[in-house]
C-alpha cells in the first residue's frame, strides 16, 4: 500500500512541475522575457538568488569531493556524528 501512495505522490508532483512548466513557457514571449523576468528584477535580488544558487552547488559539491577523496569517516563532522549515532559497545564512553 506504501509503494503505491508513493508512486501515486511522485507521478502527482511531476505532472504538477510540468504543469506549471508549460504554463509559464507559453507566457514568455522570448528568451529576454524569461530570463530574469525581462530585465524587471532588481540586481539585489538576482545578486541574492544567484550567491545562494552558487553556494548551495558548492557546499554540495565540495562535500561530495571530500568524501571521495579523504572517505566518509575521515571528516570530522561526520566521523563525530557516526560515532554518535552508533551503538555498539565499541563506541560507547
Amino acid at each position: 500500500m506504501a509503494d503505491i501512495l508513493s508512486i501515486f505522490l511522485f507521478v502527482i508532483i511531476v505532472a504538477f512541475v510540468l504543469g506549471l512548466s508549460f504554463y509559464f513557457a507559453k507566457k514568455s514571449r522570448s528568451a529576454s522575457g524569461y530570463y530574469a523576468a525581462g530585465g524587471r528584477i532588481h540586481w539585489s535580488v538576482n545578486g541574492i538568488a544567484f550567491a545562494g544558487d552558487y553556494l548551495s552547488a558548492a557546499s554540495f559539491l565540495g562535500i561530495c569531493g571530500m568524501i571521495a577523496t579523504a572517505g566518509y569517516e575521515r571528516i570530522p563532522i561526520f566521523h563525530r556524528l557516526s560515532r554518535r549515532m552508533d551503538c555498539s559497545p565499541i563506541h560507547r564512553r
